[in-house]
């Protein structure tokens, strides 16, 4: 995989575009969005760590993961001290 900076060919044209007036729109709705992926990112290792490391041999029987899902099927966010 080739490392690259996460952004647009579009965003990284008005990043280099000297006359471009958007650079800082551009790099805060950037910024919003990493730190959008990385909650994404971080509630699912929580989730897949505790599927990991659950008790339960089915996991779809373990009150915390369930309570996990319906938390993203609610649209809330998970709440980690199910998972702890």
């Amino acid at each position: 995989m080739r490392p690259n900076a996460g952004m647009s060919l579009a965003q990284i044209a008005v990043l280099l575009d000297a006359e471009a007036a958007g650079r800082h729109t551009v790099l805060e709705e950037h910024r919003a969005d990493l730190e959008r992926r990385m909650r994404d990112m971080e509630r699912s290792r929580e989730m897949t760590r505790h599927a990991l490391e659950c008790r339960a041999h089915d996991i779809t029987t373990c009150p915390s993961f369930r309570a996990s899902v319906q938390d993203l099927v609610d649209g809330a966010t998970v709440n980690a001290r199910h998972l702890a």
